[in-house]
This record gives structure tokens, sequence and C-alpha cells, in this order.
């Protein structure tokens, strides 16, 4: 299971001691000619040798998800890829890669790290993860103003009490559609989010907390903050549970769900409307491999609603469960994050390659000995077979948000791990030491000039619009010294020029708005690092960024570009000198 680290417990907890006690060990290495900052295809061949004809051809795969349950509802493990038959538009799928997750499965603490120098950050985890990555949208918006205050204290109950390890981040729908807080394992990060008396970012507004906001958004608002959570997730690896609280779902998707023809009423021609969001949303939330878990806060009622069905078909349609005409809120939350947890990845290349806009509607059923048992399969039930290279409604959502940080993701993993208030990534384990270079200072036009130049990897440019030299702003410049543990890395550089690896880093204001980034590969090695076959392998290089001083955030990634392995960390601004130097 994948639960606790992604490497072995041992080699990760051995590679941190060495990184936290080999902090002079090798002069640090800087870029060499100044690499700067560029965009890279997503299958890294720019960055390999190329000889002879080279034919490049996208061949789709279909990730699902599948959550199996006895007739009491719960996870029934141990079961493998023979067990599951897959249809894709009635034709019969080869399932090409089968894994399973089990969400009870023991979870190994992990041993506590020595205390760690000033600004030093080490990628590993302060306590072990469990589970998948879950986000719970709170949207005020379409909360009933009865309901506010029982839905927020329940809400506030379960993230005291969930699950030791789970990662969660918070979405809010108020005056805006902001990110309260990234994936964090610690319940009070979250719980500051309601806390009016301290002016944090992402906050809740307090009127939004005790106002009557409901009905405050127009129709097609909520179907493109769903996308907007979808691309957020887009490129981060694995399931991802969203739980959408409403007194109502806000939105509906265009699968063909069993209750589709008993909601012409309810919606009306809200579907008519909004199909090209709403097929976006479908496709993002495939790529992304989200479910969405739809909670309705209005709590009893005397009978099922048409809304009821609507949460009942959305679910169904993404491979979520819907939890509907109950007070116990915090029962319900902590279903929704068990439930969605043990599943089976599978995934297929469908037999019909062709991109032509339509509806594939997915069947899985179980074969063999557990056919007639009774089981409940929960899974994605469809998607648009497009291009997601082509330029399409996902282009015009993010163009329509002023330099949105994600709006130039093209495919790039890297970018997904950038982004402020992703999870802690340990594919790759390294160590960054940040060293604040002289006091801040207001930018030269050398300095204001590189930083278009290093936002331009991670965020979009108008069409037809120069851009302009932007005045001079108050800059503090960040030496980022970076200790990559890796021995197979030194095997990997066939000529000094050859790029192996990838350093990069992205700032953040308050409101989480992308300030600056780069992106810089590493072509270079280290000599002495190879020399002493008895130590450890080490892989160091120094970067450095000049920052806006209003920065709050500052994300810093590695990527192994042969095996796209990528470590990250998040790392809050302004950090005061280091007493060491």
């Amino acid at each position: 299971m994948r639960y606790v680290l992604p490497a072995p417990l041992v080699r990760l907890l051995l590679a941190a001691a060495f990184l936290l006690s080999s902090s002079a060990a090798i002069p640090a290495q800087n870029f060499a000619d100044n690499a700067p900052s560029h965009s890279r295809p997503s299958d890294d061949q720019s960055n390999r040798p190329q000889s002879g004809f080279v034919l490049k051809k996208t061949v789709r795969r279909v990730i699902l998800d599948v959550v199996v349950t006895d007739k009491q509802g719960i996870a029934v493990p141990g079961l493998s890829r023979k067990d599951f038959s897959v249809a894709e538009s009635g034709k019969s799928q080869h399932v090409l890669s089968f894994e399973e997750h089990d969400f009870r499965a023991s979870v190994e603490d992990l041993p506590k790290l020595p205390p760690l120098p000033a600004n030093t950050f080490v990628n590993l985890p302060s306590e072990s993860e469990r589970g998948p990555l879950y986000v719970i949208v709170y949207d005020a918006l379409n909360i009933w103003f009865d309901d506010q205050s029982r839905a927020r204290q329940q809400l506030i109950d379960f993230l005291n009490s969930k699950p030791p390890g789970t990662r969660f981040a918070l979405f809010v729908a108020s005056d805006g559609f902001h990110l309260a807080q990234g994936f964090t394992t610690d319940p009070s990060e979250l719980l500051a989010v309601f806390d009016t008396h301290r002016q944090r970012p992402g906050h809740i507004p307090w009127f939004f907390l005790n106002g009557r906001n409901y009905g405050a958004s127009d129709p097609g608002l909520a179907i493109e903050e769903l996308a907007f959570v979808a691309h957020y997730l887009e490129g981060l690896p694995g399931r991802k549970n969203l739980i959408w609280m409403a007194s109502r779902m806000p939105f509906r998707l265009p699968l063909a769900g069993p209750v589709g023809a008993a909601l012409g009423s309810i919606d009306g021609d809200f579907s008519d409307n909004y199909q090209d969001e709403m097929k976006e949303a479908v496709n993002a939330l495939t790529a992304a491999q989200v479910a969405v878990y739809p909670v309705d806060v209005h709590g009893l009622d005397a009978a099922v609603s048409g809304i009821d069905a609507l949460a009942d078909e959305i679910a169904a349609d993404t491979g979520g469960r819907a939890y509907y005409n109950t007070n116990d809120l915090k029962s319900a939350l902590a279903d929704a994050t068990e439930s969605g947890s043990s599943y089976y990845e599978l995934s297929y290349s469908p037999s019909d390659q062709n991109n032509d806009g339509r509806l594939r509607k997915i069947q899985v059923d179980l074969s063999g000995r557990f056919a007639k048992n009774g089981y409940r399969l929960a899974y994605r039930r469809g998607y648009y077979a497009t291009d997601r290279d082509e330029p399409g409604q996902k282009d015009k959502l993010l163009a329509e948000i002023p330099e949105h940080p994600f709006a130039s993701k093209q495919n790039d993993p890297l970018v997904a791990h950038l982004e402020h208030g992703a999870p802690m990534t340990h594919e790759l384990l390294f160590r960054a030491h940040l060293s604040p270079a002289g006091a801040p200072a207001m930018g030269t036009p050398e300095q204001m000039a590189n930083l278009i130049d290093q936002a331009s990897y991670l965020r979009a440019r108008r069409r037809n619009k120069p851009v302009k030299l932007p005045r001079p702003i108050p800059l503090q410049t960040y030496t980022i010294d970076y200790t990559v543990l890796d021995r197979a890395l030194l095997s990997k550089a066939k000529t000094p020029t050859q790029p192996v690896i990838e350093f990069a880093a992205a700032a953040y204001d308050s409101e989480g708005k992308l300030l600056n980034g780069t992106v810089q590969p590493a072509t270079q090695m280290p000599r002495s690092s190879s020399s002493n076959t008895n130590a450890k392998a080490l892989y160091r290089v120094q970067q450095t960024l000049d920052v806006p001083t209003n920065a709050a955030w500052l994300r810093v990634a590695v990527r192994d570009l042969s095996t796209s392995n990528v470590g990250a960390l998040e790392i809050p601004l302004p950090l005061t000198a280091d007493p060491t130097h």
C-alpha cells in the first residue's frame, strides 16, 4: 500500500538523517550558463538524445477508481484484476494495470527527525500520510441562513477528529472562490479558516458566515468552480475525493444518470445553457481522478426531494456518494472520508481512440464468483472523447482569470506540484537551505526584466499583447541550496551538458497569486560525489531567486527528468537572516 510514503520508510529516514548531517560535505554547484526558465514537453523528449527517425503518438489511457462495498456498505478487500470486467460504449476493454488501495491498512508512525538548522527544510512529512487527497468546498453562497451555524460547527467538529494523516485542502465560495487552506494533515490550520478574529489569508469573511447569502451566485458559477478545483488537482497523482457542502447541489453533470429524466423540472434549462461548461467539468474531473461527494447540510426533510436525486446523480456519475436527509453532518463527513479511500485503481486504453467529442459510457462489473454477491460498485460513468492538448473550454475558462497561475500547465505535472497549497511530495527526497542575500532593495531594470521571463513558465500571457517592463518594486533575493540524495542520478548524465534533474521555485502572495517563478535544469555533476565510493551520493546545486517582498509563500520542487519523480514542499515567507552566515 502507498499510504505511508512512496518509498520504503527505512530508506527515507536514513536519507533524511544523512541530509541533515552533511550540510557542509560538498561545495554547492551553480547552474551552468545561467540556464533560463522554460517550459518542457510532458514526456521530457527535449532532455533525451535524439537519433534517427522518431515517431510520437498520443494514446489515451483511462484510469478508473472503483469502490466496492458489501450490502452493509463496508469496503470489500482482496479482489484481483481477473475479478473485474470493463466495457466502454458496450465494447469490452482490456485492463492494463490494477492496484488495490486499503484505507484500513495499518499506518506506521514516523520517528521524529532531529531539529533542522535555521532556514533549512526537508520534504518529509511530520506524520505518516494516509488515504488519497481530500478537498472540501464550503459553499457559503449555497448554504441557507438557517443551516449555516450548524453546518459550520459540525465541519469544525469533524476536522477536530479527522483520521490522523489524512490530507485535506479547503476551498470557500464566498465573496470569491478561494483556496482558504492548502493540503495539510494539521487540523488547526484548517480550523483557522473559520476564525474571524484572526486576520489570516483565506479566512471566510464574517458576513459570509452569518449572512443571508443563499442564491447570491449566478447559475453557471458553481460548475465553473467545480472545473476550477479539478484543474487545480490535475497533474497530482492518485485519487482525490471532493466533498461539496451546500444546502442544495448548485450544479449537475451531463452524463446520463439513473434519475436524469426526473430532473428536468428542477434545473430548468440549465443543462441546455451550460453544456460546454459541464462537459469541460466532466473531463477535468476525469483527468484529475476526482470523485464528488455531495453533502446536503440542510438536515432532515419530510421526504426525499428532487434535489437529493440530483446529488445522487452527481455522485454516481463521478464515483462518489451523496449524503442528505441527516442532521449528523459530522458522521456524514467521516463516512465520506473513509468510503472513498478503499478502492481499486484500474486502467485501460480504449479500443476506440478517435477524438470525436462524444460521450463514452463506462460499465464495470464483477465477474466469476463475485458476480452475484450483491456488491455495490462506485466508479466514474463516462467521459467525453476530446483531445486534452487542443485549446478548448479549459483555455477559455482560465483565460477569464487574469494571470491565472495554472493557465499554462501544458500537461506538465511539475507545474501541478508548484501550485500554492499543493501537497508535499516526496518521490525524490531533497533538502533546501534558503539564505536571504542582504536586505530588500528596489529591483534593477535587469531584475525586473528577469521577473517577466521567470513567470513565463508558470503563467499564461495574453495573446497579441506585448509584455511591458514593470516599474521597480522591492525585491528580496534568496539563495537556495538544494541537496538531493539519489545514487542513480550520478550515472544518468552521459555528457556534462545533458541535464538529468531540474529545480523549480514559485513565489505567491498572501492571496495565493503567483508573483514569479523559475524552472532551471542542472547541467553539472559534483565530481567529489562520485569519487568516494563509501559516501552517499549527493547531488547539489544552487539557485538564486528575486522574490517580491509581498510574497507570503515560496514553493520549491525538484524533478528527475529520466523518471519524472518529483519532490516538493512549501515554505512560509519572509525568512530572517541565517545566524550562521
